[in-house]
């Protein structure tokens, strides 16, 4: 039985998928003033721009920054600190994407070089950081504040009365080794948000290593889905001033020696009492703290909540902490306390897994000790399960540090009404729709490999070799690149759709490393023709065991032929319209006869032949890239501006030929396919983008899907 793969495509060459972090190599450096900001303004990826002192986005100024930018801030503290602040009516639109993250850095920081910045303070307050400022409500008796870290101007106000207020956009960004100080306790956030309506969206965002907090809220209804605080000097979630706003899936884990609290919340200032409260909504987070067994005195607790706050967790994991579980204040001087707000019912958490902590698991322990508070532990009916989640915590950039639980005996919360999304009384309308319905606890799905994290090739944590699995995982390569648990020709039509079009990624992607190289380029394609078809001497035997995050080589960097080379397998034989005929050069030993060439109107076409039945594939208006997969042969010619493939699969079983071929792409590229039976037309088909054709001979009738 003679199998045979021919593949012509004809693609949309893009640029080279980068999947990973940045560099900085090479490129211009742009400084960056104050007075550089004036209307709409926009960083572009080429340049590397560099923040020279406060640098304000004022009221009705725009400052849009595209994917793959890196900003870095000069050195300073006090009125000599550099920052980015965004001003009320002000916006930034900083739009990465998880294979090209926008970066906020210092100009020590020399983005290829994952161990140049050191561990603990010395890797902290190299710059500022981002500061966002809105007009929402907070719960000062003014309505309106200064915001810290900053000299006190009318530029650096904050708060207002419209919770719906829109400063813009972060996604997919990064900010790193931040953190100057003005003055004592007074020192800038790593992402401060002021006031922030919820008309912002913040999604993908990390703080690592800042020296004070790594996100801290000023009153506001701002929502943020999928955030990263790693190793900050101070707490990692910080609330003020009433902030009412929602989370979903945050991850931090602290330094061993400086960090504080993963959350200290406090709700209203002057006066502590003030409207709103703060009432902010989390689900779906995982708090590592210092370290359970550390010898600090660091990290006292998990939660510190005072002064009115009510937040309410659902469906999270703490553990490894130092200290404590949830100091809920009492205070007597107050007319009102977050004890009161726990009472009231405000002040929620439910359906969470508390881990390992060093003062012990019993739950006053858990408790810091208050009655009041043991009963988040003791009553069934807010299902706080004190258990181990198994996670593999590592502080070291070894690669070791596993978010994900493994204890086999976490339950699912799959009662969409009950547990997830969150329902807290008077707020189910505010939040509709922003939760994710997910049937897990804490912030990562713990049957999704790790390689498919969603902190993967975006965040330092990732970069500096942080994150890992607990052991090496079978991350076996099995070609199903479409995911439909076969392996057909529709897997090479995928993943060449990936490589060459912008198509959709496999999933996970380390599946379609035929070759376990930890690559994906054309080659995997070759090895997957050759497993699907056969054809070759050594094909790969799937699943193939690798346990990388592959790159991805954009198949345009492969060696082009001439603009007038064709290739042919077997005895080649060429035709052409044009003035004199040439002959095309046998390729490989396939064994394969009778395999025939034409060329078109002047335009290339490709053949091939099995024991006398001759294919010829016709098109009037493109040219095309041709590769072979067959004797361990990769050819490619030159590339077209438009985006089509074409993959046409040959299988001879006796007097029988089926000819399969998949069209995909942009447009209708009216491509003609005949098939010869010793010389007699025995089918023809003109084919738009997206059909498939087969046909038969032998009195088999030609049928067209």
């Amino acid at each position: 039985m003679y199998k045979i793969l021919v593949v012509i495509a004809l693609f949309l060459v893009l640029p080279a998928i980068a999947l990973g972090q940045l560099s900085d190599d090479g490129k211009p450096v742009k400084p960056i003033t104050d007075a550089d900001i004036v209307g709409a303004v926009t960083f572009h990826p080429d340049t590397v721009y560099v923040l020279d002192g406060f640098v304000f986005v004022d009221a009705g100024e725009v400052l849009n920054i595209l994917p793959g930018t890196i900003i870095k801030a000069n050195p300073g503290q006090a009125e000599l600190a550099s920052a980015l602040i965004v001003s009320p009516g002000g916006q930034i639109f900083a739009l990465g994407t998880q294979s090209e993250p926008i970066v906020f850095t210092s100009t020590q920081d020399d983005l290829d070089d994952p161990a140049d910045i050191p561990p603990g303070d010395a890797g902290r307050k190299l710059w500022g950081g981002v500061i966002i400022l809105g007009n929402a409500t907070i719960n000062t008796t003014s309505g309106v504040g200064n915001i810290e870290g900053l000299p006190p101007s009318p530029r650096t106000e904050y708060g207002g009365n419209n919770d719906n207020d829109n400063s813009g956009v972060l996604e997919y960004v990064s900010i790193r080794h931040g953190g100057s100080v003005f003055g004592t306790a007074d020192e800038i956030n790593g992402l401060t948000l002021g006031g922030v309506g919820d008309g912002t969206t913040i999604n993908f965002v990390e703080i690592f290593q800042n020296f004070d907090d790594g996100v801290e809220w000023f009153g506001g209804t701002v929502r943020l889905k999928h955030v990263v605080v790693a190793f900050c000097g101070d707490d990692s979630y910080d609330i003020d001033e009433g902030w009412s706003g929602g989370v979903q899936y945050a991850f931090t884990i602290m330094d061993e020696e400086d960090s504080d609290n993963a959350g200290e919340h406090d709700g209203g200032t002057t006066p502590e009492d003030g409207a709103p409260f703060a009432t902010p909504l989390f689900s779906n987070v995982t708090y590592l703290g210092a370290g359970a067994a550390a010898s600090t005195s660091k990290n006292p607790r998990a939660f510190t909540i005072r002064d009115n706050c009510s937040p309410a967790y659902y469906n999270s994991i703490f553990s490894d902490h130092n200290g404590c579980g949830i100091s809920i204040e009492q205070s007597a001087a107050e007319p009102t306390d977050s004890e009161d707000r726990l009472l009231a019912g405000d002040l929620v958490f439910e359906n969470n897994v508390w881990g390992l902590f060093q003062v012990g698991t019993a739950p006053i322990d858990l408790a810091c000790g208050q009655p009041w508070t043991e009963t988040l532990f003791t009553n069934p009916a807010f299902n706080n399960l004190i258990l181990d989640p198994l996670i593999c915590v590592s502080r070291l950039p070894d690669s070791l540090n596993d978010p994900r639980p493994q204890a086999p005996s976490l339950p699912p919360w799959t009662d969409p009404t009950v547990y997830n999304p969150p329902v807290k009384p008077g707020f189910g309308a505010t939040f509709a729709g922003f939760f994710d319905p997910v049937d897990y606890v804490g912030a990562f799905d713990p049957n999704e490999p790790i390689a498919d994290n969603w902190m993967r090739n975006w965040t330092a944590f990732d970069f500096y070799g942080y994150l890992g699995a607990c052991e090496e995982e079978p991350c076996l390569a099995d070609g199903d690149s479409n995911g439909d648990s076969m392996l057909t020709v529709n897997d090479m039509t995928h993943l060449l759709n990936f490589l060459y079009s912008g198509g959709p990624a496999p999933t996970p992607l380390h599946r379609v490393d035929v070759t376990g190289d930890c690559v994906i380029d054309t080659f995997d394609v070759k090895a997957l023709g050759c497993v699907i078809f056969g054809g070759c001497d050594d094909p790969p035997v799937l699943p193939v065991e690798t346990c990388c995050d592959p790159t991805v080589i954009d198949p345009s960097n492969a060696t082009p032929l001439e603009d007038d080379s064709l290739f042919a397998l077997g005895d080649a034989v060429v035709t052409t319209n044009k003035a004199g005929a040439f002959t095309v050069e046998n390729i490989g030993n396939s064994g394969f006869d009778g395999a025939r060439v034409q060329l078109a109107n002047n335009k290339r076409s490709i053949g091939m032949g099995i024991d006398g039945v001759d294919l010829a594939v016709e098109e009037s208006e493109f040219s095309f890239r041709i590769a072979s997969y067959l004797d361990d042969l990769v050819k490619d010619s030159r590339t077209t501006t438009l985006g089509y493939a074409v993959q046409v699969g040959f299988y001879s079983t006796g007097s029988t030929v089926q000819i399969t071929a998949d069209f995909i792409g942009l447009g209708d590229p009216n491509v003609k396919i005949k098939v010869f039976n010793g010389g007699t037309l025995t089918g023809e088909i003109t084919v738009p983008g997206g059909g498939v054709v087969a046909f038969g001979t032998e009195g088999s009738p030609g049928v067209g899907l």
